[in-house]
């Protein structure tokens, strides 16, 4: 299996139907291209309390998603594992 906990969240490319992100109880993000062979792109999470709650792509640049999750942030991330901007954070887990 991809992550090793379940998955909580999933996003459909709006333009490539073959692509989709999923995300997991672990904080785990991976971006699939079911058209190509390659790994899918792996992105690691924080683990226990990094539950990935919300993804979706971003509409005005679909390489980026918003990401939301249960240690209280709310991101705008690239799929190189970069965040480009944190919109929400309430630092409820240290």
């Amino acid at each position: 299996a991809p992550f090793d906990r379940r998955a909580t969240s999933l996003a459909w490319h709006p333009t490539h139907p073959s692509t989709v992100a999923v995300g997991s109880k672990g904080g785990d993000i991976m971006l699939w291209n079911f058209g190509i062979k390659d790994k899918p792109t792996f992105i690691k999470g924080i683990g226990a309390g990094g539950s990935i709650t919300g993804l979706k792509f971003n509409p005005l640049n679909t390489n980026q998603f918003y990401a939301s999750s249960m240690e209280g942030t709310t991101r705008l991330q690239d799929f190189k594992g970069n965040i480009l901007r944190v919109f929400a954070s309430s630092d409820t887990i240290k």
